[in-house]
């Protein structure tokens, strides 16, 4: 017999044998911490940060910090996240990203992405 289990769009398929190995695979999220520094403020950035995180199904919050910069928590799979710290480093059209710091933090669970307002 074939089991199939889905994961947040990650499928896994084994045999009835190896299904006490499938109930205790877990898909390790983790939570960062990213800053994204240059001209990202006015540019629609945050809107766009949420966008693309509710697309790769990553929870969290992206805030406008008072020196121009961007502040963003995001809790997903390590693939997840480096999609979006991929995407953080272009960013939306009119955006002009000099540099994007990634820093690991203790993990945190979000109910969604949400902008936060100042």
């Amino acid at each position: 017999m074939l089991i199939i289990i889905v994961i947040r769009d990650l499928f896994i398929a084994g045999s009835a044998l190896n299904f006490p190995l499938l109930v205790n695979f877990q898909v390790m999220e983790q939570t960062i911490s990213i800053t994204v520094i240059g001209l990202v403020q006015g540019v629609y950035y945050r809107q766009s940060t949420k966008e693309k995180a509710l697309e790769l199904g990553i929870s969290g919050i992206v805030k406008n910090l008072p020196n121009g910069n961007v502040h963003i928590l995001a809790t997903g799979t390590a693939h997840q996240l480096d999609e979006l710290v991929h995407w953080c480093k272009q960013g939306p059209p009119h955006a002009k990203v000099n540099s994007v710091n990634v820093e690991p933090m203790e993990k945190q669970v979000f109910m969604s992405f949400v902008i936060q307002r100042s």
